[in-house]
């Protein structure tokens, strides 16, 4: 008999699901595993609901389904930089907490991305804004906005444009 170490267990054992990347909620300090390759092909409706309620709205915890573009270049972005993590910085915004960071003087669109489920803003450990603005433009056509001073980067589904802020 041969070993075969690809093989399935044959005994019962579950097997195991491999995570290569991990998503960082800044706010909620809560964590969610990805898997690259599920998200390429959205073979995972699993993955796609932890996700959405994983970047609800953070003052009011509504969720709506997530656009899986702007997550697919953070994640390509975090393997480009052999990185296994993905700080979120802001996922869905209800329109209550967006008009409240209007206010707030944030830099922040009456009608934003966010508010529909189509942005996301993330860093990445080590990774300046401007370096992963610059590779998100030969990944992605869409929204990318670029924050050099708070470290992270828009990525939206939105029409092609570029932008810079704090």
């Amino acid at each position: 008999s041969s070993d075969d170490s690809k093989s399935a267990p044959t005994n019962g054992e579950p097997s195991t699901t491999h995570y290569d990347l991990t998503l960082v909620n800044m706010h909620t300090l809560e964590v969610l595993p990805l898997q690259h390759a599920a998200l390429e092909d959205g073979s995972d409706p699993v993955q796609a609901a932890h996700l959405s309620r994983f970047l609800r709205c953070r003052i009011t915890g509504a969720e709506t389904e997530m656009a899986r573009t702007p997550v697919r270049v953070a994640a390509t972005l975090a393997v480009l930089h052999e990185s296994r993590r993905i700080e979120v910085v802001s996922g869905f915004r209800s329109s209550k907490m967006n008009e409240m960071l209007r206010k707030k003087g944030r830099q922040v669109a009456r009608t934003s991305r966010h508010t529909f489920g189509q942005a996301l803003d993330f860093r990445i450990p080590g990774v300046g804004a401007r370096e992963m603005a610059r590779e998100a433009e030969a990944l992605h056509v869409g929204g990318i906005g670029t924050y050099p001073v708070s470290g992270f980067i828009h990525i939206d589904i939105g029409p092609d444009r570029r932008w810079r802020g704090d």
